[in-house]
């Protein structure tokens, strides 16, 4: 989902900058920068089913990336995540 949203802000950036002109994005904490390209993506998509495909979607992998997720990668995975997580300050 993280990785989504990053790949979400990286083909949107001058809409969504624009739409938050007055927000320095790149100075938010992580956990605010992803909620607040979350809230954006709410905001553009209005349809309830379309949403629920955008959900669905979110948690696909990016393309290029392996569909298989070795346990060890996962769990690699999950400590970088938390590592980040507590560097935002949210743990």
């Amino acid at each position: 989902m993280i990785a989504g949203l990053f790949n979400i802000a990286d083909e949107h950036w001058p809409t969504i900058t624009a739409r938050y002109y007055q927000i320095d994005l790149l100075e938010l904490p992580l956990n605010k920068f992803l909620d607040l390209i979350f809230g954006w993506c709410r905001e553009v998509i209005g349809e309830p089913t379309e949403w629920e495909k955008f959900l669905m979607n979110l948690e696909a992998p990016l393309p290029g990336m392996a569909k298989e997720i070795s346990e060890t990668s996962a769990e690699v995975e999950g400590e970088a995540f938390m590592a980040v997580m507590k560097m935002a300050g949210s743990t």
